[in-house]
């Protein structure tokens, strides 16, 4: 028997651009880094593809933050928006991205924990 432990806080960005943009994860748990990644890659990648940004292309800098949390069994709770851009269709692109994939993938097994907390950072450059 193995009792889930504390949350794994990570924070990334997506960009318009070519670079993958900035990864970070915290864990106040001891878990393996190895096993934690690939999850949290996961997601990001599911809410990257289904980021549509209107402004590909364009030199126009506009940024969200939002912040949510994934239970065990991949479900969205906690949503909050710390950052919007001034502009509506920016925020909802990005907002959309976020509740398009759900359910997200059920944590792993092997990561024992009983949330993901996740800070994500949309950029159009």
């Amino acid at each position: 028997y193995s009792k889930d432990v504390g949350d794994i806080h990570a924070n990334f960005s997506i960009t318009n651009s070519e670079k993958n943009g900035s990864f970070k994860i915290n864990s106040n748990v001891k878990s393996r880094y190895d096993k934690v990644a690939p999850y949290i890659l996961k997601i990001k990648k599911k809410i990257k593809e289904n980021w549509k940004n209107p402004y590909t292309g364009l030199s126009s800098r506009k940024v969200v933050i939002v912040k949510f949390e994934i239970l065990k069994d991949g479900s969205m709770k906690s949503f909050s928006i710390e950052k919007l851009s001034n502009d509506t269709l920016f925020n909802r692109t990005a907002i959309n991205a976020i509740y398009s994939p759900q359910p997200f993938p059920s944590i792993p097994e092997g990561i024992k924990v009983k949330k993901v907390k996740l800070r994500i950072k949309f950029e159009a450059e």
